[in-house]
C-alpha cells in the first residue's frame, strides 16, 4: 500500500506524510476468512502478497465471484459503501499480507485531503470497469470463448487460483475444465 500511496500520491507530500496513520498491515493464512456473509464490511484491503476470493454461497450453491492479486484493492463493494449486510464472503486462497483502512478511517483521509477521494475513485471506477467486463463476458460468451479470454487477459486467475473455483467462476464443473484445458492446449499446439 505504501508503495501505492507513494506512487499515486507523489505530487501531493501532505497526503503522503498523513496517510500512514490511518492503515494497518495484517498476515493471514491460507483460508482464513476476512468477512462472512451477513456481515457489515468495514474494510477496504489491499493486497501486499497473496491471492484472495470473493465467494457467494446460498444453501449448496457456491459460486467465485472475483479473484485479487498482489498490488490489487478489494472489498464487499455493496456492504462497504452503503454499510448493508455482506452477501459474499472473502477468503484467503494462500498465505496472505494485507494493507487496509477501515471506512471510518478512510472517510477521516478524504475528508481531509479531497485528492485522496478523488483519484481513489478513479481507481475505484477503473476496478468496477473490468469486473464489469469480465462479468459481461461471463454471461455472454461460449466456456471456450471465455476461457480463451482468461488465457490472454487474466492469466494470474489460471496461475494462482486453485482450479475448483476457476471451474465454479466459469459456471462448469471442474472436470469440464480440466477437459477444456486439454483440448484448448491440444489446439494451440
Amino acid at each position: 500500500m505504501k508503495k501505492f500511496f507513494e506512487e499515486t500520491f507523489m505530487e501531493h507530500p501532505q497526503i503522503l506524510e498523513a496517510y500512514g496513520d490511518y492503515y494497518k498491515t495484517e498476515v493471514y493464512k491460507k483460508n482464513d476468512i476476512l468477512l462472512w456473509p451477513g456481515e457489515v464490511c468495514r474494510k477496504i484491503y489491499y493486497i501486499e502478497e497473496g491471492t484472495v476470493m470473493l465467494r457467494y454461497t446460498e444453501g449448496d450453491i457456491d459460486k467465485a465471484i472475483s479473484f485479487h492479486f498482489e498490488g490489487d484493492y478489494f472489498t464487499s463493494s455493496e456492504s462497504y459503501w452503503f454499510g448493508t449486510p455482506s452477501e459474499y464472503y472473502i477468503q484467503c486462497l494462500e498465505n496472505c499480507k494485507l494493507s487496509y483502512f477501515r471506512k471510518d478511517q478512510f472517510e477521516e483521509l478524504a475528508q481531509r485531503f479531497k485528492e485522496v477521494e478523488k483519484i481513489i475513485g478513479e481507481y475505484y471506477q477503473s476496478l468496477y470497469i473490468k469486473q464489469f467486463q469480465i462479468t459481461s463476458r461471463l454471461t455472454s460468451y461460449s466456456v471456450e470463448k471465455m476461457y480463451d479470454y482468461i488465457v490472454n487477459t487474466h492469466p494470474k486467475i489460471l496461475q494462482q487460483v486453485p482450479l475448483k473455483f476457476v471451474a465454479e467462476f466459469m459456471g462448469i464443473s471442474k472436470e469440464h475444465l480440466s477437459r477444456l484445458r486439454k483440448k484448448m492446449a491440444s489446439t494451440s499446439s
